[in-house]
């Protein structure tokens, strides 16, 4: 093992170091704490730390607190605190510190040598332990909660300035591999685009299914693009044996580059976008956001409101599916647009938010198209038939009734609430059955809790409203 020994004086470790070393460990010792601890947070070979309780400029004590903080979750480091014998207390206030172990100031070589080999045991547990929690068991990639651990830290250095840069990729017609050679031939495609990354040195993480996300600290779009397209050749020439024969495989990348004010989820989402632009191109190939994307021009919001709007419920999909949109479902999106054109998103990007759900919803526009840049001419064409006051009358009731629902939730929860009751997507009352208004009879209908909704919601006049946008 690696150990670093901290104590006031050498002299006092005299004897410790001998048995250490008799025994082959690799040892650094310190009689300045602080030296110790940064030697900790630069050297990650170090897993173990032996301290005793008076140790200068800081306290035995302090070094446990430090060098546990230090360490984090992921590090695995044993500390082994050394008092008098009658310092009873000290020990549990060290254990309570951060210590794994105790042990008295005056010692016998085999409570020490016992007590080193509890630590190798623990630390051999931990790493095990640490590595399957942090890495994907099929690819050997960083699994998801790693993956964005690096990533949030990643964005903290951005937001400081350093350039930084994702690459977003999954294979191309994956359904179709395991449909037709088995799922054992797409575990192995997924492990072969873990090893690629590998190959090339790129810390690669698998976020689901056959998504896979690399993160590239100081680099460019430029010189993101240069490595995506290394990666795809690398992917492109691995060849995967099954039954029939060798599979090759293919994937489309998106990359996308951190921007001042971005949030993990505002980088991922762009490569997102630009993941999508890969795939409309036929896949096996790399696309970027363009810089004139609506996703660059949108307002930072501190969260990413376009990744929640980008999911409706299963409920959704499975009622909607193939089924045409009304005009009462386009008047009610409409209603969403303009709540979310009122909590700071532009108007594309609202329209684009909403086009985006009800493709993913799989609810074909009016006129039968399922390509997503015909909703997005749908939804401006009807908000401008709806300004002018052309819809239909059924139409405009049911814009009306969503407004005045909306308006009847606390400002502050608006977007989300009605995101998560569905009320854009309510479903029309069969002809001759009466008109099902989309104003609730009780709060509780809508928003939790015991607020009283505003009567004044229920007689608001919109034509202003709508006349001004």
């Amino acid at each position: 093992m690696r150990i670093a020994c901290v104590g006031s004086r050498f002299e006092c470790q005299a004897d410790m170091h001998r048995l250490l070393r008799e025994r082959g460990h690799d040892l650094r010792s310190f009689t300045n704490a602080c030296e110790a601890l940064e030697a900790i947070r630069s050297e990650s070979a170090i897993d173990m730390l032996i301290t005793y309780a008076h140790a200068k400029p800081i306290s035995g004590l302090e070094v446990c607190w430090e060098a546990r903080l230090l360490a984090g979750e992921d590090r695995v480091l044993y500390i082994l605190f050394v008092a008098p014998a009658d310092g009873h207390a000290t020990k549990i206030e060290a254990l309570d510190s951060g210590a794994d172990e105790t042990m008295d100031a005056v010692f016998s070589p085999e409570e020490l040598h016992a007590k080193l080999r509890v630590a190798e045991r623990v630390t051999c547990l931990q790493r095990d332990l640490v590595r399957e929690a942090s890495t994907d068991y099929l690819s050997g990639a960083d699994n998801r909660r790693a993956f964005f651990r690096r990533l949030m830290a990643a964005c903290d250095d951005g937001s400081r300035g350093n350039a930084l840069s994702v690459i977003y990729l999954d294979v191309d017609r994956f359904k179709a591999i395991n449909d037709r050679y088995g799922h054992d031939v797409g575990d192995k495609a997924l492990r072969a685009i873990a090893t690629a990354a590998r190959e090339l040195d790129l810390p690669v993480g698998r976020l689901g299914g056959d998504e896979f996300c690399i993160l590239l600290k100081d680099c460019n779009v430029s010189r993101a693009l240069e490595v995506a397209s290394s990666l795809k050749r690398q992917i492109c020439n691995a060849r995967i044996l099954a039954p029939e024969g060798i599979v090759g495989i293919t994937c489309s990348l998106g990359v996308s580059e951190f921007q001042a004010g971005d949030s993990a989820d505002d980088l991922l989402k762009r490569a997102d976008l630009a993941l999508y632009a890969a795939k409309d191109r036929g896949g096996n190939c790399v696309a970027t956001t363009p810089k004139n994307s609506w996703m660059n021009r949108r307002p930072r919001l501190g969260v990413s409101l376009v990744r929640l709007l980008s999911r409706p419920s299963p409920e959704i999909r499975d009622r909607r599916k193939q089924q045409p949109a009304s005009d009462a479902l386009i008047a009610r999106v409409c209603a969403v647009i303009d709540l979310l054109i009122a909590s700071g998103l532009d108007e594309e990007m609202a329209r684009e938010a909403m086009a985006q759900r009800l493709s993913l919803a799989e609810i074909p526009p009016p006129r039968g198209q399922k390509v997503r840049s015909s909703w997005r001419n749908c939804l401006r064409e009807q908000r401008e038939i709806l300004r002018t006051g052309e819809a239909p009358k059924d139409s405009i009731e049911e814009y009306e009734s969503v407004v005045a629902a909306i308006d009847a939730i606390a400002p502050h929860e608006r977007v989300r609430w009605v995101l998560e009751n569905e009320i854009w997507d309510r479903r029309r009352t069969r002809p001759g059955a009466p008109r099902r208004t989309l104003i609730p009879t009780t709060v509780s209908e809508l928003v939790p809790g015991d607020r009283k909704m505003r009567p004044e919601a229920h007689t608001r006049a919109f034509e202003g409203q709508i006349a001004s946008k």
